[in-house]
Parts: C-alpha cells; sequence; structure tokens
C-alpha cells in the first residue's frame, strides 16, 4: 500500500471513531516488520507484520479517526464529509 502526504485539515477536540483497516503484506516483508500504512482519509499508520502472515496475505488493523487534539488521532475534512 502507498502512502500519502499527512492530511492538512485540522478540527478542534471532539468524539473518536473506530475503524479498521485491511492490510496487504507487501513483497518482501517479514513477521514484526514495521510498516507504514495510509487509510482512506490519508491518516498515516505504523503498524507490523503480524506473526505468520507472508506477503500477499492480508490483515486487519483497528485505528481511530477523531478531531485533533485526541492522541493518536488526526481531523481530515475528507473523512468528516464522508461520516468517518
Amino acid at each position: 500500500m502507498t502512502t500519502m502526504p499527512p492530511p492538512d485539515a485540522v478540527g478542534s477536540a471532539g468524539p473518536v471513531a473506530q475503524q479498521m483497516l485491511r492490510v496487504t503484506v507487501p513483497q518482501d516483508s517479514w513477521p514484526g516488520q514495521a510498516l507504514q500504512v495510509s487509510t482512506t482519509c490519508g491518516q498515516l499508520l505504523q503498524v507490523r507484520v503480524p506473526d505468520g502472515a507472508f506477503p500477499g496475505q492480508t490483515f486487519s488493523v483497528a485505528y481511530s479517526v477523531g478531531n485533533a487534539g485526541t492522541a493518536g488521532t488526526v481531523y481530515n475534512a475528507a473523512c468528516s464529509a464522508q461520516g468517518v
């Protein structure tokens, strides 16, 4: 999965929504390797390839989408427009 530049729209503190992202293990990757992936709204996440995973396999990652001011979350106007 390719990465995207960080979002540039920042809002005030607010609720956090939990989302799931499916990640495909890239070729030449191995269990435990750190990957940088991008959500559909442009939020960058650091994830690790799970034990037993191999290139081409997918795994799911839970992440938070909310407004700035909440630890570990980024607010993006595109996500807001999508109701995320």
